[in-house]
């Protein structure tokens, strides 16, 4: 297990499965769109992972706070 280092993924299972099967547990989650914070349920069908990190989309060639999606 990699504990000291966190991979990126988006909301993909398959994604994240991947990185899982590497040895990781520590996420930054991408949201590649305005609308990807309603898929944030594919967290839950792992166990034993930790987001520790969410990269939000440019909208409008700004940076979006979590709290305004």
């Amino acid at each position: 297990m990699l504990n000291n280092v966190v991979a990126k993924c988006a909301l993909i299972p398959e994604e994240i499965k991947r990185e899982i099967d590497l040895g990781f547990n520590k996420f930054e989650v991408q949201l590649l769109s305005d609308s990807d914070y309603k898929k944030f349920d594919v967290i839950k069908m792992f166990d034993d992972i930790d987001v520790v990190g969410v990269h939000t989309p440019l909208i409008d060639n700004r940076d979006v706070v979590l709290g305004e999606l």
